[in-house]
């Protein structure tokens, strides 16, 4: 079992980590950190959005593994949809360029996220991560070259989930 997915340069664990300001300089600190670099879909319609061309370059670091998070969320549209939907096509597009896979952030905006998905095919594949669907969306992430990422969501009784937790392909998970 690995963790696929947390913030640690998130300013919430300054006191509990050494002095990194960036998730890439954490992952150039410690053997068995690697960085995935992205503009989450909350940042979307700020500044962030603008520095594709810096993502391109960091992302060429021998410690970046995938692009993200990035995706959708329509759950607390912190950015403007068509924003998230103009970045996560980017970042998509990107991906391929670079040849890494993809760390998909969605809430609330699975159709649309698997739909955009389906429609660009990354090539590398990448991760859902945090995914609380059923078998039919596994289904679909699975002919996408996908896997799952299981959170804490699987442990409040949602039946779907626990079917694709079950029944879910060696290795997808």
């Amino acid at each position: 079992m690995i963790d696929t997915h947390c913030h640690l340069c998130d300013r919430r664990f300054d006191r509990d980590r050494q002095s990194c300001r960036t998730t890439l300089a954490i992952a150039e600190r410690h053997e068995g950190v690697f960085a995935a670099l992205g503009i989450h879909p909350h940042q979307a319609g700020g500044n962030d959005a603008e520095r594709v061309p810096e993502l391109s370059t960091l992302l060429g670091h021998d410690r970046a593994v995938a692009v993200g998070e990035t995706g959708l969320d329509f759950f607390r549209d912190y950015a403007p949809r068509a924003d998230q939907e103009r970045w996560f096509r980017a970042q998509l597009a990107l991906a391929d360029e670079v040849g890494l896979p993809v760390v998909i952030h969605q809430r609330a905006a699975l159709a649309d996220t698997l739909a955009i998905l389906e429609k660009m095919r990354p090539a590398a594949g990448g991760v859902l991560h945090c995914f609380d669907d059923g078998p039919e969306a596994a289904a679909r992430a699975q002919a996408l070259g996908f896997k799952l990422g299981l959170g804490g969501v699987l442990t409040y009784g949602h039946a779907p989930l626990e079917e694709v937790a079950r029944t879910a392909p060696e290795g997808m998970l």
